[in-house]
């Protein structure tokens, strides 16, 4: 008699998902989205996958020069990106691949990168509304972290470990860390980098990794 078995075959489950943007400016529903990359962590913040991708706008997007200025992008690269929709589906199926639950987002200032993200949801249908209840609203940012270390160093009478609570800032949070390695004002870059700033801060505020 043969006998069968089935072997289950069980995929990394990722629990947080550090993500961050570039756009055209400041101002969601007005500046739009031009780069997304996200990176997903295991209970370990293990790296388990990533994506990373460019984004075309809506055409009656404003495009700020100051904008590009700092974060290199040019016309021509805006206009080879994706569309809005496609980004909403390639992000809703990483989310959907790697997490059975809510992921834990991490970011630098955060609720910026939210903010692009409510209104990518908004504009692409029923996708965006899948999209915008998979994300949540559960986040760690780390410059919130920053803020509170400095705010702890102060009650003691103490110099402020970042004077500077930008990521890539002269005087920041990576060059206080010694992370300048990692690519600015790109999304990729950023996303690695607030990682590592992540796992550096545990040190400062007394949790263990």
């Amino acid at each position: 008699m043969l006998a069968f078995y089935t072997q289950t075959i069980s995929m990394p489950v990722a629990k947080y998902l550090v993500l961050d943007t570039e756009a055209t400016g400041l101002l969601p529903g007005i500046h739009g989205l031009i780069q997304l990359a996200g990176l997903a962590l295991d209970e370990q913040f293990n790296p388990v996958d990533s994506l990373n991708f460019d984004i075309k706008p809506p055409q009656n997007t404003v495009i700020e020069p100051a904008a590009l200025e700092i974060n290199g992008f040019t016309l021509e690269r805006i206009n080879q990106g994706i569309s809005y929709q496609e980004a909403a589906e390639r992000l809703l199926s990483f989310l959907e691949k790697h997490f059975i639950q809510e992921p834990i987002m991490i970011g630098q200032f955060y609720p910026a990168d939210y903010a692009m993200l409510v209104e990518l949801c908004k504009q692409t249908g029923a996708v965006g509304r899948k999209l915008h209840e998979k994300l949540g609203n559960n986040f760690l940012d780390t410059k919130v972290i920053v803020n509170l270390i400095n705010l702890k160093a102060q009650t003691q009478g103490l110099q402020e470990p970042f004077p500077v609570v930008s990521l890539s800032k002269p005087g920041g949070v990576k060059e206080v860390l010694g992370l300048q390695d990692y690519l600015s004002h790109d999304a990729m870059g950023d996303v690695l980098a607030t990682r590592e700033v992540l796992l550096r801060l545990f040190t400062l505020i007394d949790i263990k990794q």
